[in-house]
């Protein structure tokens, strides 16, 4: 039975709506915990040596299990363990003994480490442009599978709805500043988000345009949308815009103006 990290992670579907990058679980291996198992070498009545015929699972990296060795008629055999990659690496005798007739037995601790010890950890890549997610790193290949490991990725962060009255801030408008605006519609069913006194933060009372591929943030809400489109309504100070935005998908918006229709010969909203 072979035991190892993982080496490789294929990426069976890329995902969608994505605006930022999940979380990763792997399942940890499932290997039993045993101890290593050592065989001592005789050379006359004392120890020649002690050979690893396991190095066990689980083992704490740095930790120096005890090493019990069965006494003799003469002088008692010792010996310490070092540990690397969770198993017993080597063996060193610090007393040979004395009065071995045949092979005495040896036995180690056992692991004080778990399964929950040696678990790979990877970290998604996320390409922001299609909110989908490109690879898996492989940050820890993790130890002691015998099989490959289930991976569960988190779901895309759900949307959360922008409130009305609330402002919104873009970064790079149009002047290079930060866009703000204030909520005065957004339609659950229909996705779409109308926003008044479109401006820009750097220069109040000045007009700024949005800029397409960038995020919205409500001040209030948390809520996050990207534009991809926006239409300026006909108004007094052309302050007023709708926005297609990708929030669970590309949004659309209706023709008409929620707040009504300039009136061209008295400048008031109908």
């Amino acid at each position: 039975m072979s035991l190892q990290g993982i080496t490789s992670i294929t990426l069976t579907d890329s995902g969608d709506l994505y605006t930022t990058v999940p979380s990763i679980t792997f399942s940890a291996p499932t290997t039993a915990k045993k101890p290593a198992r050592l065989i001592a070498i005789l050379n006359g009545g004392s120890l020649n040596q002690i050979n690893i015929d396991s190095g066990g699972s689980y083992y704490e990296d740095g930790s120096t299990p005890a090493i019990t060795i069965a006494s003799s008629v003469g002088t008692t055999a010792t010996a310490t363990a070092t540990v690397l990659n969770g198993r017993v690496n080597s063996v060193t005798l610090t007393d040979s003994g004395q009065g071995y007739m045949t092979p005495p037995a040896v036995t180690i601790l056992g692991p004080s480490g778990n399964a929950s010890d040696f678990v790979a950890v990877g970290y998604p890549n996320l390409d922001s442009a299609t909110s989908k997610l490109t690879s898996i790193t492989i940050v820890d290949s993790g130890d002691f599978y015998t099989s490959a490991p289930s991976i569960l990725i988190s779901e895309p962060q759900l949307f959360q709805p922008f409130l009305v009255g609330e402002y919104v801030n873009q970064d790079s408008a149009s002047d290079g500043g930060i866009l703000t605006a204030e909520v005065a519609a957004y339609n659950d069913s229909s996705e779409i988000l109308s926003l008044i006194h479109v401006g820009s933060a750097n220069n109040l009372g000045s007009f700024a345009l949005p800029s397409t591929g960038k995020y919205l943030t409500g001040q209030n809400s948390g809520a996050t949308a990207k534009i991809v489109s926006s239409t300026q309504k006909d108004t007094v100070d052309q302050q007023n815009f709708e926005f297609a935005t990708e929030i669970e998908d590309i949004l659309d918006f209706s023709e008409g103006n929620p707040f009504g229709e300039i009136s061209k010969s008295t400048g008031l909203s109908s």
